[in-house]
């Protein structure tokens, strides 16, 4: 039955492809790329001044971050830019394609009740939640809920068709990104003089973040056209992991890549394609290494000799000791329902002072029925999709949707950004390739 699914969804996608709405492909590759935008742009801002290089060895984030000036106003105006395309994105692509039917639709219905709930009841300053944008993209508040509606685009078969040609796009312009931050890098560290993993993150920490999720999409599109630069994003995602010295980014490359081919083992020359992705992520590490021995430059050794110490740093229990003891002095107020929407002096259990963990900033802000209502729209269709056989590229979206959900333990949480807003666009195309399955069965 599996193997009909494929073989079906295969011939669909053949024909659908041919119906390409370029202004529903804009749209999309829009939205995308506004919010990375909204990502990238206000870092390298708020790390632009080289007065505050000078200090870096007794700053941390966080302190950088206070000191760093207001945001210009090409920047301010990226948020209200953003919401106008979502809602616009929304309304023409449902006027369009329609909506299709859904039971997934009644759990989305019961999370805006669920919502309305904590802001009338649960939030010092629910107002502040609907009128103002910024607050609105907090852990599942209205501005995220809107987001989530994207979930029922990606789940129409026709949409699906104009969302991944927007990936693919999407996953090109992340590609300049990138080499634009590799060039900030090197520019902060011949001028200055300065390796510190602060000038990295300031121009790559965003498009690693992306990285992690679409490096896969590359082989995936790539994959029958035996093209080497399929393999270009994994290795610029390895170098920006080296680079700001994020282990979790080296981490989660490698489980997203054993994810897609563990779901295509099941397709003719997966393994060789596997096979060739190991050679080739060796042959970069050796060349790295080798480069390192006879070069007299010092810059990738800098970088490299940093991320090497931090491999065994602890970054995580004084965070947890500190969050435990606030869940104990708030017990009452936070269970079972949450906490609330926060307002500006409130607790946020997010950053330096809160709690590295999406499962945990979720459970903490919004209770245990957002939670349950989460898991069922959202996580639960990407976890039946494994035991699924796909083809290629709905296996590269698996695995970036896998992938996130590893990485919502840590540093990722569910707020209106790229990462997420990808990952809700993964969640509904599992949901649809779930709902075939059954329709076989």
């Amino acid at each position: 039955m599996n193997s009909n699914l494929y073989n079906s969804d295969s011939k669909n996608n053949e024909t659908e492809t041919k119906a390409v709405d370029k202004f529903t492909v804009f749209l999309f590759l829009s939205l995308l790329t506004l919010t990375f935008l909204h990502m990238w742009l206000p870092r390298i801002y708020a790390f632009g001044n080289i007065e505050y290089y000078l200090e870096l060895n007794n700053l941390g984030i966080s302190d950088i971050t206070k000191l760093a000036l207001p945001f210009p106003n090409y920047l301010k105006i990226l948020n209200p830019l953003i919401y106008l395309n979502a809602m616009f994105t929304i309304i023409y692509v449902i006027g369009k394609y329609k909506i299709v039917k859904t039971n997934y639709l009644i759990l989305y219905i019961l999370m805006i009740f669920y919502m309305g709930f904590l802001l009338v009841f649960k939030t010092t300053e629910p107002f502040l939640y609907l009128t103002s944008l910024t607050q609105a993209s907090f852990i599942m508040a209205p501005g995220t809920i809107l987001v989530i509606s994207l979930f029922f685009l990606s789940y129409n078969p026709r949409v699906w068709i104009q969302i991944s040609k927007a990936l693919i796009i999407f996953l090109y312009l992340i590609m300049i990104f990138t080499i634009l931050g590799f060039i900030g890098v090197g520019y902060e560290y011949y001028s200055t003089g300065l390796a510190h993993r602060l000038v990295s993150l300031r121009w790559l920490w965003a498009p690693s973040i992306i990285l992690e999720l679409l490096c896969i999409l590359a082989i995936a599109n790539k994959i029958n056209k035996k093209n080497w630069l399929m393999f270009l994003p994994i290795i610029f995602l390895f170098m920006g992991g080296i680079f700001t010295q994020t282990r979790l980014t080296i981490i989660m490359g490698i489980i997203n890549i054993l994810v897609f081919f563990i779901l295509t083992r099941k397709i003719k020359h997966s393994y060789k394609i596997f096979r060739n992705v190991l050679v080739g992520v060796f042959t970069l590490f050796i060349t790295v290494i080798f480069y390192l021995k006879i070069s007299s430059d010092n810059f990738m050794g800098a970088f490299m000799s940093q991320f090497i110490s931090r491999i065994s740093e602890d970054s995580r229990s004084e965070q947890i000791v500190n969050f435990k003891l606030i869940i104990l002095e708030n017990f009452s107020k936070v269970f079972p329902f949450g906490s609330g929407y926060p307002s500006f002096n409130e607790y946020r259990a997010l950053g330096a002072n809160g709690i590295d963990s999406g499962y945990l900033n979720i459970l903490y802000t919004t209770g245990i029925p957002m939670f349950i209502l989460i898991f069922l729209l959202l996580l639960l269709p990407v976890i039946k999709a494994l035991r699924l056989n796909m083809n290629f590229l709905d296996a590269a979206i698996v695995a970036a949707a896998i992938t996130w959900m590893i990485r919502l333990t840590s540093s990722s949480t569910m707020m209106f950004t790229t990462e997420f807003l990808l990952f809700v666009l993964f969640s509904g195309r599992c949901a649809w390739l779930v709902n075939q399955q059954k329709r076989g069965d």
